[in-house]
């Protein structure tokens, strides 16, 4: 097992491969700097194959963090909706 971590850009998904025989655990979620005051909602997605799913929802006022169990093991893409800034998913590998 190792620690796993990225920074998704605003505007840009992130496209990701496990790698062979390995999993990718999703743990954490968190909002990074704010470069303004900024109050709206920031939508989390996860794309598999066709598939756009919204994992959750976070804001800097009331859930600038959020704890998952998201467990994936062929490539995948990570996005959000927040212009302002970056948002850092955390977690682990681990072999099969």
């Amino acid at each position: 097992m190792e620690f796993w971590g990225v920074e998704v850009k605003n505007g840009k998904p992130l496209h990701l491969d496990p790698g062979l025989d390995r999993l990718v655990h999703i743990s954490q979620v968190a909002l990074g700097e704010s470069k303004n005051n900024v109050t709206e909602p920031i939508q989390l997605y996860v794309t598999v194959g066709s598939d756009k799913l919204l994992i959750g929802t976070l804001s800097h006022e009331k859930f600038p963090q959020l704890s998952t169990e998201i467990v994936l093991e062929r490539n995948f893409a990570l996005s959000h909706t927040w212009k302002n800034g970056s948002v850092f998913f955390s977690g682990y590998k681990v072999d099969l």
